[in-house]
């Protein structure tokens, strides 16, 4: 049902066909219009105000379309930059603003007369829902206003049934009312998730020198005297130390990928212009870790350290894998390269387990509580732990980095981006290269120490 109440004043006069006229004569209808007891709400309306203001609106747009012509003659006929010209362009403003007045108030014309704006009528299928209007009011309830009026009662209410397509109840809207599948995901490519890699790049750790301007890397390796340095008395014939040096090369190794892509995925997630690339550079130094660790040496492949002859070896035998690994560094400092161990890298689950190592206490003998024991959980003895899952797993290598390795760079990480080649340009893609040029040249192969038989689990 929809109420009417007289409690807020009317503007205008109700004209239903049977009793407007007695409305519109009768002299008490007005004086009860104003009354703050008058309980009805806006049922004493008729339209001629509206007509008369749609009238008002007919006339302002003539007018306004007879002055634009004129001004459009007018602005023919005057120089640029004349007084009278910018004179004119000042009309011409007015002119704008009073036709852009003039569609505002023909579209609340239109609204004021319960007009839909929408571009597309309504569908004819089903009743649309409009403002309650007077005229929905029954003859009958017409009558009784009339007599309240004519009785001069304080207050008089009407009622009557909403119209259809008005409904005076709505149900709660929830997703449930979509059919599966209705909602499709929206696509974030910001959000991708980066396919993870080794984090720890081996490369980085050994010493890095400046790469010549060749296809390879040679150098002198001392590996020994012939003879060894002696007292010497005076006068007497001094040992000669007959320098055993030994020349080594190593080629520089090219480590490459390519991604390529659509050319409307890069237009359309611009984020895949950063991602693409980034992802190009993460699985080159992984690949690059991997030939450090384990390359082969032949082919393209550079020799890595595993695979590197002459280097000192210990297994753990019956040793306890943190006593393997302490004399794993004395190897070094009592080898023909007198070296320091300063690094140790292994395997994830191999640190884990020497992490895990407790005594017959029960407490752990890596103690970050008293680092000067043993060691943290980031070194064991002050030698500094790395973890690498290139390394296999019960394998440790103990290394000093200012003697063992060497390192260079040819060519730095390299990205090239190409959109016409034969079939990127024809297949309408793009296409990203990264690549790099490096080696690496072991130096002291006795500073560098494999232990294996470390737990692997």
């Amino acid at each position: 049902m929809t109420r009417h109440s007289a409690r807020e004043p009317a503007d205008v006069m109700p004209h239903h066909p049977d009793y407007l006229p007695l409305i519109h004569n009768d002299p008490l209808i007005f004086p009860l219009v104003d009354s703050p007891t008058f309980d009805t709400r806006r049922l004493l309306i008729t339209n001629h105000q509206k007509v008369n203001q749609v009238m008002n609106i007919q006339e302002r747009e003539d007018r306004s379309k007879s002055h634009g012509a004129d001004l459009e003659k007018r602005i023919k006929s005057v120089t640029p930059g004349s007084g009278q010209f910018v004179a004119l362009a000042t009309e011409i403003e007015a002119w704008h603003k009073e036709a852009q007045a003039i569609k505002s108030a023909k579209i609340n014309a239109v609204k004021a007369f319960g007009g839909d704006m929408a571009p597309i009528a309504p569908s004819t299928d089903t009743p649309s829902a409009r403002p309650a209007s007077p005229l929905d009011i029954p003859v009958q309830q017409y009558k009784g206003l009339f007599e309240a009026a004519s009785k001069r009662l304080p207050s008089y209410r009407v009622e009557f049934d909403g119209k259809p397509g008005q409904p005076t109840v709505k149900s709660p809207f929830s997703t449930g009312g979509f059919t599966a599948g209705g909602l499709p995901p929206v696509l974030l490519p910001e959000l991708t998730q980066a396919l993870p890699y080794e984090p720890d790049r081996l490369f980085e750790h050994f010493i890095s020198t400046t790469a010549p301007s060749a296809g390879s890397v040679e150098w002198i390796q001392h590996t020994g005297n012939t003879n060894p340095a002696a007292a010497t008395a005076e006068l007497g014939t001094k040992p000669d130390l007959g320098l055993q040096l030994t020349t080594r090369t190593t080629a520089f190794t090219k480590i490459a990928a390519l991604a390529s892509i659509s050319m409307e995925a890069l237009q359309d997630f611009s984020t895949f212009m950063s991602f693409v690339p980034a992802e190009l550079f993460a699985a080159i130094v992984d690949a690059e870790t991997d030939e450090v660790v384990n390359g082969s040496g032949s082919g393209a492949h550079m020799r890595g350290i595993l695979n590197t002859s002459g280097t000192l070896t210990r297994a753990i035998g019956a040793d306890t894998p943190i006593d393997c690994l302490r004399k794993a560094f004395n190897d070094l400092r009592v080898g023909s390269s007198f070296a320091r161990a300063d690094l140790v890298a292994m395997h994830p689950t191999t640190w884990a387990d020497l992490q895990l190592q407790k005594a017959t206490t029960g407490l752990y003998l890596l103690n970050p509580n008293d680092p000067n024991a043993l060691g943290d959980l980031d070194n064991i003895f002050g030698v500094k732990v790395i973890t690498n899952t290139h390394i296999v797993a019960g394998t440790a290598i103990v290394v000093d980095t200012t003697k063992a390795v060497l390192s260079w760079t040819r060519m730095g990480m390299t990205l090239d981006v190409n959109s016409y080649g034969t079939n990127e340009f024809s297949e309408n893609y793009v296409t990203f290269r990264a690549e790099e040029r490096v080696a690496i040249g072991v130096q002291r192969p006795t500073a560098i120490n494999i232990v294996t038989g470390l737990p692997a689990s």
